[in-house]
């Protein structure tokens, strides 16, 4: 998929709005400044070469990751069906559908049974997807690009912010959800590092730029909050337009 093709821009929109989706589990406008970065550093992703499946296996991971968290039926069918599609696309991305599954079957809001129901079929829908990946492979083609650390934040200055907005989340935001994203966010490129790129090819990751989007907004709407600060979604839009200015400079 050439950077202007339909697909890839499918593929970024949805990834932006499964961000806002998972973002918006801490507040709309943690959702909406998420986006805006993910969105901001995909483009600039872009630029670089990467899979052609890149993006949309992605898309549907971030998009597993945010049904996953959703409290209906619905939402645990669109998880499992996300996760074949993107288990299809990159069968590596099996190491964050684990962390996934863990997450379903150890929810603490959610009693036994209903959490060992959601993990099962939750667990069928990435079988199916890893088998059919086996049957029918899609082919790799493009080369690498750096697959560790936040695509297109080249500057140092906003690697750093963006680690120590991760870093803090579990301590201002703490919870099953943060726990979800910290682990996906760690599992993610160590299983590109270690699976993908004894392959041949660094594979870079639009699901870690979404990810710590959503981890960096709900790090600074929690200190606003906790500060009691003025208009935190002035402060969290405000952060996010900053984000967007220093990806592209």
């Amino acid at each position: 998929m050439s950077p202007g093709s339909p697909a890839t821009l499918a593929s970024l929109l949805l990834l932006a709005a499964a961000t806002y989706v998972l973002g918006s589990r801490y507040g709309t406008r943690v959702g909406v400044g998420a986006a805006l970065v993910a969105a901001s550093g995909a483009l600039e992703l872009l630029r670089m070469s990467y899979p052609a499946s890149a993006p949309a296996a992605d898309a549907f991971c971030v998009t597993a990751l945010a049904a996953a968290t959703g409290t209906t039926p619905r939402a645990l069918l669109a998880a499992s069906l996300a996760a074949a599609v993107a288990l299809f696309l990159r069968p590596s991305g099996a190491a964050v559908a684990l962390v996934i599954a863990v997450f379903l079957l150890y929810r603490p809001e959610r009693p036994w049974r209903a959490r060992l129901r959601s993990a099962r079929l939750f667990a069928g829908g990435c079988a199916g997807g890893l088998l059919i990946a086996q049957l029918a492979p899609v082919p790799a083609s493009g080369a690498g690009g750096i697959g560790l650390l936040l695509i297109g934040l080249s500057a140092s200055v906003v690697v750093l912010i963006f680690l120590l907005l991760c870093l803090a989340a579990p301590f201002v935001v703490p919870g099953a959800l943060t726990a979800l994203l910290m682990a996906a966010s760690i599992v993610d490129p160590v299983s590109r590092v270690f699976v993908d790129e004894r392959g041949g090819a660094e594979v870079p990751s639009f699901a870690l730029i979404a990810l710590t989007s959503v981890l960096a907004m709900a790090s600074v709407d929690a200190v606003w909050r906790r500060r009691r600060l003025p208009r935190p979604d002035v402060a969290v839009v405000a952060a996010a337009a900053v984000l967007v200015i220093l990806e592209h400079v």
